[in-house]
C-alpha cells in the first residue's frame, strides 16, 4: 500500500475545482497545465503521489513541484512555470530607451532624407550610431529585436493615424450656433411656432466643390459579356474639357436641392441643357456632365 504523503491537504473552491476540471478536458489548452490541472484535481481527491503519478503516467518531480506550489501560493501558480531569468539580459533598459526615442523622433531630424521610419531603416540606423550613444550590444541588433522593444511600448512609428487639431478656440460656441439653425427648421416643420414668430426662416444649406476636371470618352463603354467580359470596358484615352465648379445647395424647409455648375462644359439634366440659371434637383433626375451620368436620389 503507498505511503500517504506528509504534505498539507490541498482544499479546493468550487470555483477552482470547476476551472481544474475543465482544463484537464480541454483540447486546446497547453498539455504541461492539462496535466497539472489533472495532478492537483486527484490530490485534493485525496489520492497518494504513487497513484497520482501512476494514473497520469508523469514524473515524481513534476508532481511535487505542482503540489507545492498550489500550496505555497495558491491554484494558479501550481499551474504556471516559475519564472526564472537564466542570466542578466543584454540589452539594457537605457538601451531600449534610446531606441524608443529615436524611433519617437522624425528621420528627417537626424538628417535621413524620410519622413517616416520604417522598421528596417530604424534598425539600420540603431546599428549605426549604437556605439557611439554607447550600447554597443545593438550594433548588431536586427530588424526582429527592435520590433520587439517598439512592441513592448506599444510604438508603430511606421503608421499614421489621422486627427483633427482644434484651431479655433470658439469653435464649441459655433457649432451650437449652426446646429440651432438646424433645430430651428425642424421646430417649424413639427408645427412648433406661436404668433411671435408666425412665418418660417428660409435657410438653405450650400456647399461647392471647385475644380472637377471635366474628362469626356474618346469611345463608347464597352458592355459586360458573360464568358468574356466580367466588367465594363472603357478606352484609356480621355478628352479633357477643362474644369468646373459643382455649387449645390439644400432648401431646409422643402427638401429641394438646387445644383449650379460654372465652367466651360455645361451639363444637361434630363438631356436638357443647363443654362446659367439654377435649378432644383428632384428624385431620379439624370445629370450629365463631360460623358458622364449621375442620378439623383433624394432620402
Amino acid at each position: 500500500m503507498a505511503r500517504k504523503s506528509g504534505r498539507a491537504v490541498l482544499v479546493l473552491s468550487d470555483e477552482n475545482r470547476s476551472m481544474l476540471s475543465e482544463l484537464t478536458a480541454s483540447r486546446t489548452a497547453a498539455v504541461r497545465e492539462v496535466e497539472r490541472a489533472g495532478i492537483l484535481l486527484k490530490y485534493a481527491e485525496g489520492l497518494s503521489i504513487t497513484e497520482i503519478q501512476r494514473q497520469l503516467s508523469v514524473s515524481r518531480p513534476m508532481i511535487y513541484k505542482c503540489i507545492d506550489k498550489a500550496l505555497a501560493a495558491g491554484v494558479q501558480q501550481g499551474l504556471k512555470d516559475t519564472y526564472h531569468r537564466p542570466h542578466e539580459p543584454e540589452i539594457t533598459e537605457e538601451a531600449k530607451a534610446w531606441v524608443v526615442s529615436l524611433a519617437c523622433a522624425k528621420p528627417k531630424d537626424l538628417g535621413l532624407a524620410a519622413e517616416l521610419w520604417s522598421i528596417s531603416a530604424l534598425a539600420r540606423h540603431v546599428a549605426q550610431q549604437a556605439a557611439g550613444a554607447g550600447f554597443g550590444r545593438l550594433a548588431k541588433a536586427g530588424k526582429s529585436t527592435v520590433w520587439r522593444i517598439l512592441n513592448e511600448n506599444h510604438l508603430k512609428p511606421h503608421k499614421i493615424r489621422y486627427y483633427l487639431e482644434k484651431r479655433d478656440p470658439h469653435f464649441d460656441r459655433k457649432m451650437h450656433e449652426v446646429l440651432m439653425v438646424y433645430r430651428d427648421v425642424s421646430l417649424y416643420a413639427e408645427g412648433a411656432v406661436h404668433d411671435g414668430r408666425p412665418n418660417p426662416i428660409y435657410t438653405v444649406s450650400v456647399d461647392e466643390k471647385p475644380g472637377v476636371q471635366a474628362i469626356g470618352l474618346t469611345a463608347p463603354d464597352l458592355p459586360p459579356v458573360p464568358g468574356k467580359a466580367a466588367n465594363v470596358g472603357r478606352d484609356y484615352e480621355y478628352v479633357r474639357h477643362g474644369t468646373v465648379s459643382i455649387l449645390a445647395g439644400i432648401d431646409l424647409n422643402s427638401g429641394h436641392v438646387f445644383a449650379h455648375v460654372e465652367g466651360a462644359a455645361r451639363p444637361s439634366v434630363n438631356s436638357v441643357p443647363l443654362e446659367g440659371d439654377s435649378v432644383p434637383l428632384h428624385n431620379g433626375d439624370v445629370i450629365e456632365l463631360a460623358g458622364t451620368q449621375m442620378q439623383f436620389v433624394q432620402v
